[in-house]
């Protein structure tokens, strides 16, 4: 069940946002999700709504679009769906050819979050509120440096190279096992 882990960077990003932007609270948060992920879009509703208690974005509506999974040929620049079950769909239906590279169906990102303004008169206690929300993370970052476990994000191998340089939560003092590359999306 991954979405839980997916789901916590999720509310980490919108709690991050909406105080930044000075919000009372989150309203509605809209996530275009390819379809190419294994995400099951109910349990990812269901992991955000119980993660994001007790912050800015409890009670907030999550909205899922689905991208369809379409490829472009690379021959003639039809861009058209694939269902990689149906072998019918798998050839250009513009030129009959098999020669295509993927247009859409990877997004997986957050792609507007809807806040509540504080109303003339309330207070603002956004900034006090996000003060503390990056204490709590930097608290939290140490403690797992100091308990030996690696943070959610952190990669599960260790990183050489240009990998290790681009990965803020790579452990610099573990020894090189694998050479692997991160690809932002």
């Amino acid at each position: 069940m991954h979405e839980t882990g997916v789901c916590r960077s999720i509310v980490e990003t919108v709690e991050r946002f909406a105080l930044a932007g000075h919000a009372k609270r989150v309203k509605t948060v809209r996530i275009k999700l390819g379809e190419v992920h294994d995400v099951v879009p109910e349990i990812l509703v269901g992991a955000f709504e119980w993660m994001a208690r007790g912050t800015v974005a409890e009670g907030a509506e999550m909205v899922i679009e689905r991208i369809p999974f379409t490829v472009k040929c690379e021959l003639c620049g039809e861009v058209y769906r694939l269902d990689v079950h149906d072998e019918r769909t798998w050839d250009c239906p513009a030129c009959h050819q098999r020669a295509y590279h993927l247009h859409t169906g990877r997004e997986f990102l957050i792609d507007a979050i809807e806040i509540e303004n504080y109303a003339p008169g309330e207070t603002d206690d956004s900034a006090s509120r996000l003060e503390r929300l990056q204490a709590e993370r930097r608290r939290s970052a140490s403690d797992l440096a100091v308990s030996g476990r690696r943070p959610a994000g952190a990669p599960s191998v260790p990183l050489t190279g240009r990998a290790a340089a681009a990965h803020p939560l790579q452990p610099t003092s573990a020894p090189a096992r694998h050479e692997c590359k991160l690809n932002a999306m």
